[in-house]
């Protein structure tokens, strides 16, 4: 048993998403697989889109050009949102170039018209026989059309927008205007301004601004239709891929829902099959077959065709079948015990009939021949020509009109069980039929009988040895393939996505084909015996195909359960236009690394990435502990207090033994452990819900209560083999006669148990790499150092009278400069803690330890006396009952006092147990807070 969580090695894998079932294949395979949901769930959007849909991009910060680059990678290329986006890319550019050059001009112009000291407003138009105009004219012309304007006296400024590109802003007079337009006709050409330029420079400014905002905004608007799309899309398909993985699911499930449906129709098939072998070969043939001997006279009465004693039948069938099979197989019985006497009374009347009129027989059990009597004695016109009585049953062959030989079969229907067999052409006919509903009643009885007797058998492999023997492979092999389903070895899904669709067409398939199956094989009880062979065949045939469907279904099942379970811990990535990738991480066995690559490498056709790496103990990671043995019912124990971390020391072990060791302590007599062990036991066993615990809660209690009363016994024994309170040999230790004795057991015990504590604690802190921690810790070395001379010098203490001038003596000097130096040691190191890493809390940290040290051990120490007063309380209950005795009388007086102690101070000592491994001892070592190591799969068969 290791002390220790299993060493762990942490996994990541990386697949095309389309291997993603092939990935989930290999993980099953490997079984013990525990995976983590991602910290971050990593998004299918880019991380623009993410940013655009989450508002972290304004209209100021957006890059359009990255936006399209990002579209191209994700989306296809002939994607009608992404010719979208590129065509509002197109008309963004061209609106930018547009929007550059005409806001450069724009702004250039307004800010030399303030210049001027000339409104927009202004622009082209007359003020007091002065014009104001602006044009565009280029680099080979700007020289010609300033030296040609200036000559006719107009006022003229360059101002540069681009290479090759000017704008001249003019001044004349009203009498130039028309040398001017034409020199403006032929070196330039006109600024196209938007009517809103015309106004004050302030206002045209603002108009700019808004312009730019506006176009921004149209663009992020663009782009979040575009984000919205894709993830409402991708958002789509996940959601898609889910509902078909349910879908599969409930296919899949309701397959399951049958299967008891399908096997209840194989067992019938194959009991019609032996009931039609019993036909041929008789019952000997049967019992060469396995058929239970207690069955053997109902299937010779069947057989013979001898009436049978419904008794007889429920007896030896009740304890096998049903309650409604059973009634079934009654009423089955009394229409063949009717069809019996019917067949004799058929056989009489042949001499007394005429072929020429029409006739009934009217069976079933002796009470309806009153009621028979009287209705004739009603309807004169029906003559009685014969009847016979047999062992409980009645049968009446009448003679009359069909209408009324109807009307009082219908009438005896309503009150009893009946047979009524009616034939126009005399009795002759009669007798066929009789023989013919007779043969197919057996038929029914013997499929019955030996239903159960299979049904009883089909586990224990009985079953197979009897189709072995009957030499049926079709038949063997039917019941191998059922017994199979669910444990053939799985395919790989090569297609995932189009053979999910083809699951769930054959488990529809699957469902329709086992009820059909199942309804002709009801109606196959009703076939005379003789003809019955023939009418196998089409069953069998059918069985084969439908389990050939069931099969396809279940081999797969495992896989899509596993699938939808996991769904949350797998990540897709989307990168690239259509490739998507998917991501696992998560941790196995380090003895299961080799295993995990192989069948990865073996099971996955194309694997991106893989990487899996030990993980050490001081880093974080799921605590898997095996819990094999008696462990897997006192880890219970552990977890009530927390789950243990990786780094650390799994403590069921000692938590067992130690409760178990104070319980018996504090409880010892032989009668009661032994009471307590007897219901550990049974409840162990059992498994019984006590108090609505669940059943595995039950087991650990039962287990823990076992060991518990064993230990009590031993105890017992040494405080004089106490029985029931009752002392019956002299006490190596006695709780209520040597009281310091057993106070000097019960803290040396305590001292023990806390020394284990620190010592556990010391193990822990080495194993996580804190050595420097484990030595100087006021739990861990120094804990020791100081608690162990601390106990040295306590006992010299108590034991001069507590004299505290005994502490200056000669030999407890090193022992007192220990206590002080182990304090030192832990304030020294949290001191330097504190300087290294700059924080008070590891200073603070020591203080509070030291103070632990100092208040909290010698206070845990005495805590254990608990362990002594209860140990004396259990005896002061059997000096009560023996003072009782005089008054209550003695089995009175101890029956009150045992009652009392096993119900009340029972639950006592446990809780005292529990409270003292809980915090006195685990509160120095367990920390606890560890991750349950959960695996995502069932292993497979």
């Amino acid at each position: 048993m290791t002390l220790v969580p299993e060493k762990l090695a942490r996994f990541r894998i990386v697949v095309p998403s389309e291997h993603e079932a092939e990935l989930l294949a290999a993980l099953r395979a490997v079984a013990k697989v525990h995976l983590e949901e991602p910290l971050q769930e990593g998004s299918t959007l880019p991380e623009l889109f993410v940013e655009v849909l989450e508002g972290r991009v304004t209209p100021s910060t957006l890059n359009f050009e990255e936006a399209l680059s990002t579209a191209r990678k994700v989306l296809r290329e002939k994607d009608p949102l992404l010719l979208k986006l590129e065509e509002l890319f197109t008309e963004y550019k061209k609106l930018q170039v547009l929007r550059d050059e005409k806001l450069q001009v724009l702004r250039i112009l307004a800010e030399q018209l303030k210049a001027l000291g000339v409104s927009p407003s202004n622009l082209r138009r007359e003020f007091h026989g002065v014009i104001i105009d602006a044009v565009l004219t280029s680099e080979e012309s700007v020289g010609t059309a300033l030296g040609e304007l200036l000559r006719v006296g107009c006022s003229v400024r360059k101002l540069k927008l681009a290479p090759g590109e000017y704008v001249l802003l003019l001044t004349y007079l009203t009498t130039m205007a028309e040398r001017v337009e034409n020199i403006k006709k032929k070196y330039c050409s006109p600024l196209d301004l938007p009517e809103w330029f015309y106004d004050d420079y302030d206002k045209v400014r603002k108009r700019l601004e808004e312009e730019e905002l506006r176009i921004r905004k149209e663009a992020l608007d663009i782009l979040l239709s575009i984000a919205s799309a894709i993830r409402d899309a991708l958002e789509f398909e996940k959601i898609s891929r889910e509902e078909i993985l349910e879908k599969v699911h409930r296919a899949v499930e309701s397959v399951r829902e049958e299967l008891p449906r399908l096997e209840n129709t194989l067992l019938r098939v194959i009991s019609l099959h032996l009931a039609v072998h019993a036909h041929e070969k008789g019952t000997r043939a049967l019992e060469t077959l396995g058929l239970d001997k207690k069955l053997t006279p109902i299937v010779d009465g069947v057989l013979g065709e001898k009436k049978l004693d419904d008794k007889l039948v429920k007896k030896a069938l009740g304890k096998y079948a049903k309650d409604e099979l059973i009634s079934e197989m009654l009423y089955s019985l009394k229409i063949y015990n009717s069809l019996l006497i019917a067949k004799q009374l058929v056989s009489e009347a042949k001499q007394i009939t005429d072929s020429e009129k029409t006739y009934c027989i009217i069976c079933g059990t002796d009470d309806l021949e009153q009621d028979l009597k009287a209705l004739l004695g009603e309807n004169t016109r029906i003559k009685m020509k014969l009847e016979k009585e047999s062992d409980d049953f009645y049968a009446a062959l009448l003679e009359g009109d069909q209408k009324d030989l109807e009307e009082i079969a219908k009438a005896l229907r309503k009150r009893f069980t009946i047979v009524a067999l009616l034939y126009r052409s005399g009795v002759e006919s009669l007798e066929k039929q009789i023989a013919d509903s007779l043969s197919s009643k057996k038929a029914e009885l013997l499929a019955n009988i030996i239903y159960i007797n299979v049904s009883k058998n089909k586990r224990k492999g009985d079953l197979i040895k009897v189709l072995t023997r009957l030499g049926r492979q079709d038949l063997y092999k039917l019941w191998q393939s059922y017994s199979s389903l669910g444990t053939t070895a799985e395919q790989a899904l090569l297609s995932w996505h189009f053979q999910l669709k083809e699951i769930i067409s054959n488990a529809e398939d699957a469902v329709r084909k086992i009820r059909e199956v199942d309804e002709e094989t009801a109606l196959l009880l009703g076939v005379p015996l003789h003809e019955l062979s023939d009418a196998l065949s089409g069953a069998v045939s059918k069985l084969k195909d439908t389990l050939q469907k069931v099969h396809h279904v279940l081999q797969h099942s495992a896989l899509i359960e596993s699938s939808l379970k996991v769904r949350s811990m797998l990540r897709e990535l989307r990168i690239m236009r259509e490739r998507r990738v998917t991501i696992v991480e998560g941790y196995i066995p380090a003895g299961e690394k080799q295993r995990m690559e192989e069948a990865i490498r073996k099971m996955v056709p194309r694997v991106l990435y893989f990487r899996a790496a030990e993980v050490p103990r001081s880093e974080p990671a799921p605590t898997y502990i095996e819990k094999r043995g008696l462990r897997k019912y006192f880890y219970s124990l552990t977890s009530l207090r927390g789950i243990p971390s990786y780094g650390e020391i799994d403590p069921t072990p000692f938590f067992t033994a130690l409760f178990v060791a104070m319980y018996g302590m504090m409880f010892g007599d032989v009668g009661h452990g032994l009471v307590l062990a007897l219901f550990g036991a049974w409840l162990m066993k059992t498994r019984y819900r006590l108090l609505g615990i669940s059943e595995r809660g039950a087991a650990s209690l039962g287990a823990l209560a076992l060991l518990a009363g064993i230990s009590s016994i031993v105890f017992g024994a040494l405080y004089g083999f106490s029985v029931f309170l009752k002392p019956l040999a002299h006490p190596i230790l006695s709780p209520i006669h040597d009281i310091y004795g057993m106070m000097a057991v019960a803290i040396c015990f305590g001292i023990a148990q806390l020394m284990l504590a620190m010592l556990l604690n010391f193990v822990n802190r080495v194993i996580a790499g804190d050595l420097t921690g484990a030595i100087f810790s006021g739990m861990g070395g120094m804990g020791i150092l100081f608690y162990s001379t601390g106990v040295v010098v306590g006992y010299h203490i108590v034991t001069s009278g507590f004299n505290l001038g005994v502490l200056s003596a000669p030999q407890l000097q090193p022992f007192v400069y220990l206590l002080l130096a182990s304090m030192l040691a832990v304030l020294g190191h949290g001191f330097f803690e504190w300087r290294k890493a700059g924080s008070s809390e590891k200073l603070i940290h020591a203080v509070s330890e030291v103070l632990e040290m100092i208040i909290a051990l010698p206070a845990n120490t005495m805590s254990y006396l608990r362990l002594a007063a209860f140990a004396m309380a259990h005896e002061v209950f059997g000096i009560l009952a023996e003072y009782m005795s005089a008054t209550a009388g003695e089995l009175t007086s101890y029956l009150a006092a045992n009652i009392l102690v096993l119900a009340i101070e029972g639950i006592a000592v446990g809780i005292q147990a529990m409270r003292l491994v809980f915090y006195e001892f685990s509160g120095k070592f367990f920390k606890g807070g560890g991750t349950e190591f959960r695996p995502a799969f069932i292993a497979v068969r």
